[in-house]
């Protein structure tokens, strides 16, 4: 399937406009098998949380590299997830929810080792208090792993977190409607 980009001029009031204009630009990227799917994933990203009139060039730019990205590692699932994990969490940003990886909601450095810490969406990370509830459980990410995706040291491990986090940190903006495009990857 090709993501093709168009220039599209559209003209009328309110919220519905008339198309008189539309030209695809030669810009065309071919997605097959999972990075057809990481492709749709992305897109159904995009339309579900995106307000109509948003504008960002720098997401747009980023999409498409980010498109360009899973063309060329289709056949590496590995890299195909450090690409969506990349861009969801650029996206994060974009929707200024940005993951502070630095330091805990209190301002205390998240540094390297075993001590956990627990991410709220609203919050961000703060230490673990010990025992956890097991609604905590999945929400629990250890010092390392959470310098690990600071520093993009893709590992099984790093990746199973990032999925995780990333995860965690959409949910308030996905609400309830799980994305279509998770079923093609069953």
């Amino acid at each position: 399937m090709s993501f093709t980009e168009y220039h599209c001029v559209a003209n009328g009031r309110g919220d519905l406009k008339t198309l008189t204009r539309m030209e695809a630009v030669k810009r065309v990227i071919t997605l097959t098998g999972t990075g057809l799917f990481c492709g749709m994933y992305v897109n159904e990203l995009l339309v579900r949380l995106l307000k109509e009139g948003d504008a960002s060039e720098s997401l747009y730019a980023f999409y498409l590299e980010t498109l360009h990205k899973l063309q060329a590692s289709e056949q590496q699932k590995e890299l195909l997830e450090i690409c969506l994990r990349r861009f969801e969490f650029q996206f994060l940003n974009v929707l200024g929810v940005g993951l502070d990886l630095a330091q805990c909601e209190d301002g205390t450095r998240i540094s390297e080792g075993d001590e956990r810490y627990v991410f709220e969406p609203d919050i961000g990370f703060k230490p673990a208090l010990i025992p956890l509830h097991a609604s905590e459980e999945k929400a629990c990410f250890t010092g390392t792993q959470i310098v690990a995706l600071r520093e993009e040291a893709w590992s099984d491990e790093v990746l199973r977190a990032a999925k995780r986090l990333s995860r965690l940190a959409l949910a308030p903006w996905l609400g309830n409607q799980p994305l279509r495009a998770r079923e093609l990857f069953r």
